[in-house]
């Protein structure tokens, strides 16, 4: 099918603009796909992140533009992404044809998202793949929707060759409505913070 269009804010630094927060609410109601490439300055700090609040930008609907969370990053993939990996929690769309996409139909159950995994199987348990096999594996938006997540880590490290990376595209708990607030994602078991996560790495050695 066709996909949204993508609005890009580019041009010196569109980070000074006074109206970007508006421009980028105006054009996401309008179902675009917003990306931001400004210039390497000072403005591009993290507290830049907080321009946009969790209640106007990051409250989730499957049929919103969000719903393909993978397509906002996919480019930000390739560095590390060569080779054979998982696609883990794929949904409806593999971030790219060479990923091995690996979903159990949740949201087909949930929201009655369509989907075609090449591998039926919960994400925590891939005994379908030997260790240290993959030369990557990435997920997007699904860690915080399992209950055992430091187990899942712990399967999905399991799989990856010595070198090879994990790639985890998660929604901050400082820039997305916590458990149980207002505009939450029901299904959600798990607030994400950077070191919650380097913290658990940690622990899996």
């Amino acid at each position: 099918g066709s996909r949204a269009p993508l609005l890009v804010f580019t041009g010196g630094d569109p980070m000074r603009r006074p109206d970007l927060k508006d421009l980028v609410r105006y054009a996401a109601d309008a179902g675009r796909f917003v990306a931001l490439t400004p210039s390497g300055t000072a403005a591009t700090s993290w507290p830049i992140t907080r321009l946009f609040t969790p209640s106007t930008c990051m409250t989730w609907k499957p049929e919103d533009p969000q719903g393909n969370e993978s397509a906002k990053i996919r480019w930000e993939l390739v560095e590390y992404t060569t080779g054979q990996g998982l696609d883990l929690g794929c949904g409806a769309w593999k971030a790219f044809p060479h990923f091995i996409g690996v979903d159990n139909y949740t949201d087909t159950k949930l929201f009655g998202v369509e989907m075609k995994p090449d591998v039926v199987s919960d994400v925590t348990k891939l005994s379908v793949f030997g260790s240290a096999t993959m030369d990557f594996v990435y997920s997007s938006h699904c860690l915080e929707h399992v209950e055992n997540w430091q187990g899942a880590l712990k399967e999905w490290w399991r799989v990856i060759k010595p070198g090879g990376y994990l790639i985890l595209y998660l929604p901050d708990e400082d820039e997305y409505p916590k458990v149980g607030e207002p505009h939450a994602n029901e299904d959600h078991k798990l607030n994400v913070s950077i070191p919650l996560i380097v913290d658990a790495m940690k622990d899996i050695g």
